[in-house]
């Protein structure tokens, strides 16, 4: 959930601004988000003082030549925690858990020196444990303005107890991105066309409350029989990524393709690592249709008005689908069958020109609704 503090004394007409989240090249969906609101900031208040609170403040600080500090101790989750179970285990003690009351202790912090708190086009939930639940409505509760990105995430909160009567909901910050980020000219590779195929790393473990490793197996064995199909077919493959963890995700379904004796020539399956949001930007750009799994894998596509098939790991990958007039494109991770894919990749590229149209006419419309949240917060809010 982005957060954005902002303090304005009456001798200082200069807005200070403060952006927390978890920010700074590890995840790519949170950086086309903190882009989307750093552009409309300058936009909107171009004389603002902006400081980013996040997990990640030296890389941030050099990518948008903005002041940082660190939202904890622990700045960096490196890959070896993320693939022990153990050691994530310890780190969620240690760390995860102590670090929660700090970061409510940050946002009344901010209350109690006057600054305003806005969450801005959060999602939530699901939430598990009863401290998790206290720790949400603690937060939210302390908040000028609070607006969600679906109205799932606005349900959720109003059963945790949270007034919501007069929230918003709005899209998620990434449909604001600037155009000019958007790649127009392509340089194009080969006369095949290119599907993007979003691998994630054990990607069924946000979606309920105990995961299991079999979701994760079935998962690239469906994509490994749906990938052999489209190379019989004469597509070829982008192997794409939403978050720098999920790297080992696509060393796992390339060697299964070796185990279940996949041939293909050299170049029919593309694999360049993402390296920042222009660069995944730039790998859809390069596709003709999407099938990912990431949140922002499918919301950057169709930002880029690329026909999508969502391989929902969380209630968010719903939302985004159903907003779009595109549910029937949309598959559960936890029961993903490959004939179903196929069906569905079918059916979308029948559909393709009648598709992009409505996506281009709905991605345009959710531009239009933020900026009546960046009028509500910039004007009414924030120099209100």
């Amino acid at each position: 959930m982005t957060e954005v503090s902002v303090g304005s004394p009456k001798e200082c007409v200069r807005h200070r601004i403060g952006l927390f989240g978890h920010f700074g090249d590890i995840n790519f969906g949170n950086e086309s988000t903190l882009q989307s609101l750093l552009y409309h900031l300058r936009r909107n208040l171009p004389n603002s003082e902006i400081t980013c609170i996040c997990t990640n403040p030296s890389a941030a600080g050099r990518a948008y030549g903005i002041a940082t500090l660190p939202m904890n101790g622990l700045v960096l989750k490196p890959l070896w925690l993320r693939r022990n179970s153990l050691a994530r285990f310890v780190r969620r003690l240690v760390v995860g858990i102590p670090s929660e009351p700090y970061r409510w202790l940050q946002a009344l912090r901010a209350r109690v020196c006057r600054c305003k708190l806005l969450f801005v086009s959060g999602g939530a939930g699901p939430v598990y444990g009863p401290a998790g639940r206290f720790l949400v409505k603690a937060a939210l509760r302390l908040a000028n303005f609070r607006s969600y990105r679906d109205a799932a995430t606005k349900q959720f909160l109003t059963d945790l107890g949270i007034q919501t009567r007069d929230d918003r909901v709005y899209p998620d910050l990434a449909f604001s991105l600037p155009k000019s980020a958007i790649p127009t000219d392509p340089v194009r590779r080969g006369a095949r066309p290119i599907v993007g195929l979003g691998l994630m790393l054990y990607a069924g473990r946000q979606s309920v409350d105990r995961p299991s490793e079999a979701v994760y197996a079935d998962y690239l064995e469906s994509l490994v029989v749906f990938v052999r199909w489209l190379l019989a077919h004469d597509y070829d493959v982008r192997l794409l990524t939403g978050d720098i963890c999920d790297r080992p995700a696509v060393g796992h379904f390339v060697e299964l393709l070796k185990e279940r004796s996949v041939l293909y020539e050299e170049g029919r399956i593309i694999d360049d690592p993402v390296l920042s949001v222009e660069h995944l930007l730039w790998q859809l750009s390069n596709t003709d249709v999407v099938v990912a799994t990431r949140f922002h894998n499918v919301l950057l596509a169709l930002l880029l008005n690329k026909p999508a098939i969502s391989i929902s790991f969380h209630q968010k990958c719903d939302s985004l689908m159903s907003a779009m007039g595109l549910s029937e494109y949309c598959q559960d991770i936890k029961h993903l069958g490959s004939e179903r894919l196929i069906e569905q990749f079918c059916e979308l590229q029948k559909n393709a020109p009648w598709l992009k149209s409505l996506i281009e006419e709905k991605t345009e419309q959710f531009r239009n609704d933020l900026d009546d949240q960046y009028n509500v917060i910039f004007k009414e809010i924030l120099t209100g």
